[in-house]
């Protein structure tokens, strides 16, 4: 069956959205070195609030970044009682779905029970192992055990008065007790293994039952808690360290893990409306490894989860546009947790993105990807002089063929052709899409007055994608706007024979025609030319007072 069904029309409108391709390197980077899948935030956050958190590890790291910015978190509470201060936090992480809805229902179901005489086991005189917990956790005694199993219960109980859950799955690879029925949070101590195998078996969980232990924990938090109750679902990023299935690799092991929880969380998000899928999992995967993972390639970085978790805030807290929440950011994180600001004001307004880039400036120096998004910002405000300022901070082997690009568009707006074919014409190669290295190279050559040059752009461009022959005939029109009016006119009629040419060609045609001396031609143009905007009204009134 079908997860949702879209008509003809709203799939052919969603194709055209802001984030339903993938960026390339001349347009909005989302992808590196950090990426920044585009999510939904239905809700909002209110500063301060409670929030309850709960999974793998990962969640541990949401937890202190959100602590430090001023929400409350019940879990990191929990660690403060006395009873946790000399244990790993690692002792309330919890990595499967099951062993997720064995902590709600111990906290939130009368009818379920902590069996402590079943969970306790006696590992050594007087110290016991409670099987959900981590095993590198020490043995303690009963009684100890029994404090910190109802304190994590009592905890775990305080879902009920938050309004925000954030839900974090981390594997599929789980431990069955076979005397219980039901399945543990982490693998045992290996002597407890070996002294009751029989007990015990590993267990690779199906979509079906992880699905199904899902919605018993969805549907659980709906009858016990807030009726405005929220839930972040996320898949945490950190994978298995580890595998137990027979003759297979730990990365394809961890492929199917991740699938199917990615794929368990898409179908609660369909399925439940205050559900709400954060994309922390597929920013961390598809970020440069240098930039999200430690060296051990298991654990991530306290850079990727600030970005993630500012991220989130951002998008669920009423907007905090002060440069003081700026300044704190990039004083704990650097050029990469303004990274995401900075491509919003690359292609934003002029006066916020000018007060942005000239504030944090310095961020070039530290990151080449912060440098280029301010180098587009001045291109695009045509501010040669100060792009190029934030140019020399990106080094010669990043991403050369933009770098070259990026050069070549300050000395087209600086009005230095002569250096551009150089930049341009290497990367240029049958086959390449790279409009805007053509557009670039043939108004270069036409400037230079090698119009000849221009021509064969133009020519090679058709050859190797007959498909742009529109956009090859328009490039050429600009080019020879200015200079050669009557050469413009003659690419533009073509263009338009293909195509409607779009608003600004159309008036440049109509300019080229008067200079031309085809004041006929363009009077009839105008004629029918409706302004839909203040500057097209304008250029329409300056052209008809001309003719």
């Amino acid at each position: 069956m079908a997860l949702i069904e879209i008509s003809v029309q709203q799939a052919l409108a969603n194709r055209l959205g802001e984030t339903a391709g993938w960026s390339d390197g001349t347009a909005d980077n989302r992808v590196s070195p950090v990426a920044l899948p585009g999510f939904q935030a239905p809700f909002q956050l209110e500063p301060g609030e409670k929030v309850f958190t709960i999974g793998s590890c990962f969640a541990r790291n949401i937890e202190r970044v959100l602590a430090s910015r001023g929400f409350r978190l019940p879990m990191l509470d929990l660690l403060r009682q006395p009873q946790f201060r000399t244990v790993n936090p690692a002792i309330i992480n919890n990595y499967g779905v099951p062993s997720i809805y064995n902590d709600f229902s111990w906290a939130l179901d009368p009818e379920a029970r902590f069996d402590q005489r079943a969970n306790f086991i006696e590992v050594s005189p007087g110290k016991c192992a409670d099987l959900h917990v981590v095993a590198t956790e020490r043995p303690r005694p009963f009684e100890e055990l029994a404090l910190r199993r109802n304190a994590i219960i009592e905890a775990t109980g305080t879902v009920v008065d938050c309004r925000v859950v954030i839900v974090t799955l981390g594997l599929t690879e789980l431990w069955y007790d076979h005397l219980q029925g039901i399945y543990l949070n982490s693998t045992p101590m290996l002597r407890v293994l070996k002294a009751d195998p029989d007990r015990f078996s590993l267990r690779v969980l199906d979509f079906a039952e992880t699905l199904g232990f899902m919605r018993r924990s969805i549907d659980l938090l709906q009858s016990r808690c807030r009726r405005d109750q929220q839930i972040i679902l996320t898949v945490s990023p950190v994978p298995l360290i580890n595998t137990f299935r027979q003759d297979m690799d730990v990365m394809v092991a961890n492929s199917y893990s991740k699938s199917c929880l990615r794929t368990v969380a898409e179908h609660i998000c369909t399925d439940y409306a205050h559900v709400h899928y954060f994309p922390s999992y597929e920013s961390v995967t598809l970020s440069d490894r240098k930039v999200a993972w430690l060296d051990d390639n298991v654990h991530v970085t306290d850079d990727i989860v600030r970005i993630n978790v500012d991220r989130m805030v951002r998008a669920y807290c009423p907007p905090d546009d002060s440069m003081a929440a700026l300044d704190e950011a990039a004083r704990t994180g650097g050029a990469l947790a303004l990274l995401e600001e900075a491509k919003k004001h690359a292609v934003g307004d002029k006066t916020p993105g000018l007060a942005f880039f000239e504030r944090f400036s310095a961020l070039s120096a530290e990151s080449p990807d912060f440098a280029e998004e301010a180098v587009k910002f001045y291109i695009r405000r045509q501010m040669p002089q100060e792009a190029r300022c934030h140019l020399d901070h990106i080094p010669a082997d990043w991403h050369p063929n933009l770098r070259a690009l990026r050069m070549a568009q300050i000395h087209v707006l600086s009005q230095n052709y002569a250096p551009v074919p150089g930049l341009l014409e290497p990367y240029i190669v049958h086959g390449a899409k790279l409009a805007l290295q053509r557009r670039m190279l043939i108004l270069a050559y036409v400037r230079l007055d090698e119009v000849g040059k221009a021509r064969r752009a133009v020519l090679d461009w058709l050859r190797s994608l007959p498909g742009d022959e529109y956009d090859a005939l328009c490039a050429l029109g600009d080019a020879f706007c200015d200079a050669f009016p009557a050469e413009a006119v003659a690419a533009y009629d073509k263009a338009d024979a293909l195509k409607e040419l779009d608003v600004q060609r159309r008036l440049a045609w109509i300019e080229c025609l008067i200079q031309s001396g085809a004041r006929d031609r363009a009077r009839a143009a105008l004629e029918v030319f409706d302004p839909q905007d203040p500057y097209q009204v304008a250029a329409h009134n300056r052209l008809a007072a001309i003719l």
